[in-house]
């Protein structure tokens, strides 16, 4: 048998070396690259569950004002910024507390507040044209059934039990039962 030649077996070792040093390095990049991937959308999911909510409640709002559901977007956007319901969706309502209106519950939220609870505090407030950017809304052209709400494929947030996006559609339908319609 003979000897191995001493410079081969170096050429070999960097080889091996480098070649390790690409995995590590490459595995590395990878891991942190997907954490920032992660965040992206734990920051997307944030903001479309806050839009979600914001265009649920003014349905809920304009609903409790007229006694029916809007057909557009635009009788909606006056009352993003009402902060409680005063008409018949109110006083069905009562004082319900928020496990009242999440997905188990049967009710749908009184105030913009209760609407609003359980975001992140201090996330930025999207405006209207982003609402209507981020949600995608089915309306009902004379007002009879409940708007459906969608993000057209993107992230959406968890709440007990479910989706943020399931909360608010479960909310308008639990508005459009006691409506009548």
């Amino acid at each position: 048998m003979t000897a191995p030649d001493p410079q081969v077996t170096r050429r070999n070792r960097r080889f091996l070396l480098v070649f390790l040093a690409f995995f590590v390095v490459a595995g590395i990049g990878t891991t942190i690259y997907g954490f920032q991937v992660v965040e992206r959308v734990k920051l997307q999911a944030a903001r479309s569950d806050h839009a979600l909510r914001l265009r649920a409640w003014s349905i809920l709002a304009e609903a409790d004002a007229t006694g029916r559901f809007p057909s557009e977007a635009s009788q909606t956007d006056p009352r993003l910024e009402q902060l409680r319901l005063e008409g018949g969706l109110a006083e069905l309502t009562g004082s319900s507390s928020p496990a009242d209106f999440g997905l188990s519950g049967e009710a749908w939220p009184d105030t913009r507040e209760k609407a609003l609870e359980g975001l992140e505090p201090g996330a930025p407030v999207p405006d209207t044209e982003a609402i209507r950017e981020i949600v995608q809304v089915s309306w009902d052209p004379e007002g009879r059934l409940p708007p459906v709400l969608s993000v057209s494929g993107r992230p959406s947030g968890l709440v007990e039990g479910g989706t943020t996006l399931e909360l608010v559609n479960r909310w308008l339908r639990r508005a459009a039962d006691q409506l009548g319609r």
